[in-house]
This record gives structure tokens, sequence and C-alpha cells, in this order.
């Protein structure tokens, strides 16, 4: 009877992976979350992720789903590479040695050497997911292109339940995914900051001078008394997805940190005072009482708000700096785009720079 149960267990799943020919592929586009990286060292120069629009079309199909990789993968190594570098924008190609100019520049293209997906026999519930990315980072000077370094990241099986989703087998597919792409992209910040290699180009060829030591972009253990302690709460969503905007936070919470002029309090460390004070907050906090309730939980002298909107074709971010003791509106700065949502990730820099006042 259990051998019975066994095999109608292993066909079912059989079933579910193989034996969906007949019925329409589900898309599926991952929206992967990086977040703050621990130990990330500064790097002051200009990069270029060259993603081709073959390559960010790339579809992985599996148990009749189809899985964009291409995409989710540009926007982690976007997310990833804007806390180290000063700036991060997308080429479709490396430029020809016609194009190449005198300006130094940096490239990194990302090649997708293996994804896996992969599902247990034994556990209809379970998704695992697994990638290599081979990273070519190319330095441009002088009318020539040369190869500074290549890293290969290995990211190891992540695996995700279905049952923590709700039971939804394509969100535990999501999920998977983007846990593992993200990996990816931290990986390869984690191997630049060590790269002596890398770090021998850019004192070479940019003059901007490196921080001394080496000082993470982003670390509590550097506090400062003298500086603003803020929190700095999610975006509002109002067009764009609730992903979206959390990824846009924390794109302005990496350049708030890096101005150097707040103590920034991390997003993990926010829930964790959060949790130990039992703050019940039933959606979004969007009230000022909200706000100040919040920030003064979290030892924060200020909290950061704000919301992503868009009007016809262009996109807007505002965001505000309020008192946590007062209520009065510290600072305050917007940035319109009439761009692709992604583009927002690397403008970021101008909400934070309007807040610090430092803006142009």
């Amino acid at each position: 009877m259990i051998a019975k149960k066994a095999a109608r267990r292993a066909l079912s799943v059989f079933c579910s992976l193989f034996c969906a020919t007949n019925a329409l592929a589900a898309d599926i586009v991952p929206r992967p979350i990086v977040g703050e990286i621990a130990g990330a060292v500064r790097i002051p120069a200009r990069v270029a992720i060259v993603m081709s629009a073959e390559e960010r079309a790339r579809v992985y199909a599996w148990a009749g789903y189809r899985l964009n990789i291409g995409t989710p993968l540009e926007n982690t190594l976007l997310q990833a590479l804007a806390q180290v570098f000063d700036s991060v924008c997308v080429v479709p190609a490396l430029p020809a040695p016609s194009d190449v100019g005198e300006e130094a520049a940096l490239f990194v293209e990302p090649r997708v050497d293996r994804f896996q997906l992969s599902q247990s026999l034994f556990s209809l519930s379970q998704v695992r997911c697994e990638m290599a990315v081979q990273y070519v980072a190319v330095g441009r000077r002088r009318g020539v292109l040369v190869e500074i370094a290549q890293y290969r990241i290995n990211v190891p099986r992540i695996t995700v339940w279905s049952e923590h989703f709700g039971g939804s087998f394509e969100t535990a597919i999501k999920e998977a995914a983007s846990r593992t792409t993200a990996a990816a992209a931290r990986g390869l910040v984690e191997a630049m900051s060590v790269d002596d290699t890398l770090a021998r180009f850019v004192r070479e060829h940019f003059p901007a001078p490196s921080p001394t030591g080496a000082s993470p972009v982003f670390s509590m253990t550097s506090f400062d008394p003298n500086r603003l302690s803020i929190a700095v709460l999610d975006l509002r969503p109002l067009v764009v997805t609730a992903d979206e905007a959390t990824i846009l936070t924390d794109c302005l919470r990496i350049e708030m940190a890096r101005l150097g002029r707040f103590q920034v309090i991390e997003r993990e460390r926010m829930a964790e005072l959060l949790q130990e004070h039992s703050f019940q907050q039933s959606g979004l906090c969007d009230t000022e009482r909200c706000y100040l309730e919040l920030g003064h939980l979290v030892g924060a002298n200020a909290v950061v708000v704000g919301s992503v909107g868009k009007v016809g074709r262009t996109y807007t971010v505002t965001a505000r700096m309020i008192d946590v003791e007062t209520g009065e509106i510290l600072a305050q700065a917007a940035y319109d785009c009439p761009c692709e949502v992604d583009a927002l990730l690397t403008n970021m820099q101008r909400i934070a720079q309007g807040l610090a006042g430092t803006g142009q």
C-alpha cells in the first residue's frame, strides 16, 4: 500500500512537471530585491552593465512555466552595483573600437552559464533553484578596451516551499528565482570589493580618491553622534508595484547613507526594533501620526517618507524628511522622469541630494 501511494505521488509530480504540453505556458517575471550588501567597498568610478535585448529577454521554460531571467538579473545588478559605484547604466553592447573615447569607463557583462529549477519527488511543495553566472569586467581608457577580470559566481541550491506562499506553486517559483538572481548580483559586488586588480585599475584611471581603509558603504558600526539619525520608510506605490517601491526605497536608503551626512537605520534593524516594541501596523504607514510613532520606536531623529507615482508617461518620485519630535518638514525633494520605471534606480541619488541640500 505504501509503495503504491509513493508511486502515485511520484507519477503526480512527474505529470505536474512534464505533462503540461497542452496547456498554455504561464509567463513569470521575478522581481528580486537585493537589499543592503554588508561590507561592500566603495569604488569611485562609473560602470555600465552590458545587456543585449536578447539577453534581457532570456526565458527558462520549466513545468509549464516560462520564466524570464534576463530582466531580473539586470535589475539585481542595477541595485547591487549602485551600492558601490558612482553611477550605473545599461548599454546594449560594448562600444566599437571607433567609439572608444578618452574618458575612462568600466563595463560588466553577465553571461548566464547555468540556471536550473527542480522539484523533489518527495515534496510537491518544494521548489529548488540554482544558478551560475560568469561576469566579465572590461575597462576603457584612451581608445583601448581591455579585460580586467572575470568573476564566476555559483549560487548554491536555494529551496522555497509553496506552503509559505499560500500554496501557490507559481509564487514559489518566482520567489526561488528572485532569491537566486539577487544572490548572483550580491556575489559579484562581494568579489569586486576584494579584487586587487580592479582596485589598481580604478586607482590608475579614475581621479576620484578611494575612501581611507576598507570602510563599507553601509555600516551601522560607523555611528557618528553628530549625524542625524534617520529612518527611511517604504515609498508609497501609487502606480508601481509594492516590490518596485521597495527596491526604489532600498536605493534611496543606500544613497542617503553614501552622502555621509546621516546615520541611516537599516531595514532589518528597524524590523527588529518594531518587533521588540510589538508595533502593530495594518497596511501601509501613511499618516503623520504613524510616521512619528514609528520614528520614535526605532530611535530616529527624523523619518523620510514619500511616494512613487506616474502622470501620463512621466514617473514622479517625491520625498520629505520629517522631524520626529516636532513633526516639522526639514527637507523635501522631487524628481520627474519620462522613462521606464527601472531608470529610476540610478536617479534616486537626486532625491537623496535634494533631502541633504546638496542637489544641483
